[in-house]
């Protein structure tokens, strides 16, 4: 089974609209089932991960004829220390893609939906970014099923390093870097991945933003939906979300439309607000990891160096 692009994150990057384009585009063949996360053995605890060969395998069993190429889209690749290698060794000549984020705007965003995705329970970002390192004594009990890996902020937001391997190993011509910035501009966007694979670019194809801010009251109900604590029900949720991944029958397919509908229902769109100061104190870690990221792109990311509130008048 040979892939032909992985599109490796990073995480709150617009993975998922882009996924979503990709369903819809008659040359592309990709999973149902976002977020494989197969290749992220260095991540075993991430909920929903096909960790089984023969499983991940099945995702691509159904792809079409007709179908030009095949990929996925695994947006914790970017963040893993062991996926570059696990994917060269099985698929080296495949393409990659990878979407940078402004770290610090990363870190708000993703400590946002690992909270909604309850990964997280320390509400307030700053002091979520100040204990890092520091949760090693968290017991199985109370983060059952939960990657701490995760919760290491500066590490899953700083990705110079594994963009780097991806290039050495893969080589230049394989790997597409493009800034989150310049996802406004859907079309220039979008155009530029589908010449990277060598299919069509069609605008008549929607391009919407997905897994927009949310937050949830976190009662029975969407914790049995997205993160059950008991060991049973959590183990059950496990294969369930496997099922559903691989199956082809409908039925099981409208079952998971009917999960993620609740979800929506119980959940409600918030924007996040950052101070200044707040932003600033995450920036002062970050610095080194955004110049080493405008070394290795050979230009300048003003916007990167300062607060959405005061990026009015810079581009990156």
């Amino acid at each position: 089974m040979g892939i032909d692009f992985f599109l490796v994150g990073g995480p709150k990057s617009g993975t998922t609209s882009i996924h979503q384009y990709f369903m819809h585009h008659p040359e592309v063949f990709v999973p149902q089932c976002k977020e494989p996360n197969f290749y992220a053995s260095d991540l075993p605890n991430i909920r929903g991960r096909i960790s089984n060969h023969s499983d991940y395998k099945r995702l691509f069993d159904h792809k079409q004829k007709s179908k030009f190429i095949m990929g996925e889209c695994s947006p914790t690749y970017l963040m893993s220390d062991a996926a570059h290698a696990e994917i060269y060794n099985d698929h080296p000549e495949a393409k990659i893609i990878a979407i940078l984020r402004n770290p610090v705007d990363l870190f708000f965003s993703e400590h946002s939906q690992l909270l909604f995705s309850m990964y997280e329970d320390i509400t307030d970002p700053l002091k979520a970014w100040k204990t890092q390192g520091k949760r090693e004594h968290i017991s199985e009990k109370q983060f059952f099923y939960k990657e701490l890996k995760l919760l290491d902020y500066k590490k899953t937001c700083s990705h110079y390093h594994n963009v780097k391997k991806y290039l050495e190993l893969f080589g230049e011509e394989k790997v597409l870097i493009l800034l989150f910035d310049d996802i406004k501009s859907h079309d220039k966007f979008l155009k530029k991945i589908c010449e990277f694979l060598k299919i069509e670019y069609l605008t008549n194809i929607p391009f919407e933003s997905i897994n927009k801010r949310k937050t949830h009251n976190n009662n029975f109900l969407i914790r049995l939906l997205i993160h059950p604590r008991n060991k049973f029900l959590s183990k059950l949720h496990s294969w369930a979300r496997t099922l559903i991944a691989t199956s082809n029958i409908q039925l099981i397919r409208q079952l998971d439309t009917i999960a993620r509908y609740l979800i929506s229902k119980l959940s409600k769109e918030e924007k996040i607000k950052i101070s200044s100061n707040s932003w600033f104190k995450v920036y002062d870690d970050l610095k080194d990891e955004i110049e080493s990221v405008e070394n290795l792109l050979g230009r300048k990311l003003p916007n990167w160096h300062l607060p959405p509130c005061q990026r009015n008048n810079h581009t990156s």
